[in-house]
């Protein structure tokens, strides 16, 4: 086995060569490193010793550490001269992502110490099969405790009424909106939950997913990770480029091959307006949940904010079973994808092609029974956005509507619908009056 796997001791000399020169302990309470997410034993001391200093009102600086290194009655590492010193050599590049790092290697460890009881229990002829399902079970829960720590503990009504009071009068409700009132107006701002953006062929999924990331990164700076497994990179920032500048994506070829085009000067100017965005994309034809994960993490270790996180679409997804039919398979992605947006708290858009016998209905606009047609995924959304664009079936070039139902809400208003305009040659929008 490869042991870097699972333990961090660049990250760990990393991290604690931050908090030595910093004398803080602001990542490490941030990230909720504890003593057992150290691998190496010295490192597990050393940092047990700043927690001590810390509450205790001290300082953790060089002094303060070596004077309870070297007068402990108790030796906690055989140098502690030889280990500060190799602590001190260690540069901090990016302490946040080395944090990051450690818990994910811990959480490795204990995975693989819960595997390690299961196969040693296995082997135990003695056992009977329920009781070696419930001791694995007992084993995997210690880690989700480790892992989410309070998240998912029991509360009592008194707690509730004190975590609500909290939740609704916080300044997090200050909640970030997309720009286009006629959907603010319904949804009273995006929420760190899943959104499902479902809709037929040719509705404009991908435009709309686009054009929301753009209004949050544009309007509230709020960094955007944006999964599209059925374009290119290139495709995508093409697109991206389109609402940025107006002008239509298959224009932006002919105008970059032609130096003289009027439109020239338009199209640099908006390809330096895309490198300052704070937009990331993985163009994985195929990204597993896993993918997924780390990259989000891997965002906000660099950028150290919430994000919004697009993902272009669901059945794209590969399987994440062998069991059972393509409906409870897509259930079991959504319920992934939930369990993602509620670790790490951030709103979730995931696109959705519908039932397509809904097109041979006469009302054709998406309903939450065409969802359900499409697997056990309706459940596992806090929102679901139903898009319509009548020109698809009009063939009308003049027609610029665009409906926005709101299928599914949790959070409050549902069964309404906002109407917008669009122009999905360079995917933008804009609210219209009915």
């Amino acid at each position: 086995m490869d042991i870097t796997i699972i333990d961090s001791p660049e990250s760990e000399r990393e991290l604690l060569s931050y908090v030595l020169v910093h004398s803080s302990l602001d990542i490490v309470e941030k990230y909720e490193i504890q003593e057992e997410d150290f691998s190496v034993l010295d490192y597990k001391k050393l940092f047990k010793v700043f927690k001590a200093l810390n509450s205790q009102g001290k300082r953790i600086d060089l002094m303060e550490v070596t004077n309870f290194l070297t007068t402990n009655s108790v030796k906690l590492v055989a140098e502690p001269k030889a280990l500060i010193a190799s602590i001190l050599d260690s540069a901090y590049y990016n302490p946040e992502s080395a944090a990051s790092i450690i818990k994910d290697k811990s959480l490795r460890r204990r995975i693989m110490s819960a595997a390690e009881f299961a196969k040693k229990e296995s082997n135990n002829l003695l056992i009977e099969p329920q009781d070696l399902l419930a001791s694995m079970q007992e084993e995997l829960l210690k880690v989700e405790r480790q892992v989410h720590g309070d998240r998912y503990q029991l509360y009592s009504a008194n707690k509730l009424a004190m975590s609500v009071f909290d939740y609704l009068t916080s300044e997090h409700q200050k909640l970030p909106n997309l720009g286009w009132y006629s959907l603010d107006n319904i949804l009273e701002g995006i929420r760190p939950c899943v959104y499902l953006v479902a809709g037929g062929t040719g509705m404009g999924k991908t435009s709309f997913m686009l054009a929301m990331a753009m209004q949050l990164m544009k309007l509230h700076g709020l960094p955007a990770l944006y999964f599209t497994p059925e374009m290119t990179q290139e495709q995508f920032a093409t697109r991206v480029l389109s609402n940025i500048t107006g002008i239509n994506s298959s224009d932006l070829l002919q105008i970059g091959r032609n130096e003289q085009h009027h439109k020239w000067d338009t199209m640099s100017q908006g390809i330096a307006q895309l490198g300052e965005l704070p937009l990331y994309v993985n163009d994985n034809s195929s990204p597993s949940m896993a993918i997924i994960e780390s990259d989000i993490r891997k965002v906000i270790a660099q950028r150290g904010e919430k994000m919004a996180v697009f993902v272009d679409y669901l059945q794209q997804l590969p399987p994440v079973s062998k069991d059972g039919d393509s409906a409870s398979e897509l259930g079991r992605r959504m319920q992934l994808l939930d369990n993602i947006s509620k670790k790490y708290q951030v709103p979730l858009f995931v696109g959705c092609q519908i039932n397509r016998s809904n097109a041979t209905t006469q009302d054709k606009r998406p309903d939450l029974f065409s969802i359900r047609g499409s697997g056990e995924i309706a459940e596992k959304a806090a929102v679901i956005l139903g898009l319509f664009r009548s020109a698809y079936y009009s063939k009308d070039p003049g027609d610029y509507s665009f409906e926005v139902s709101v299928l599914k809400n949790r959070w409050g208003r549902m069964g309404e619908t906002a109407y917008l305009q669009c122009d999905l040659g360079t995917s933008t929008f804009k609210d219209t009056t009915v």
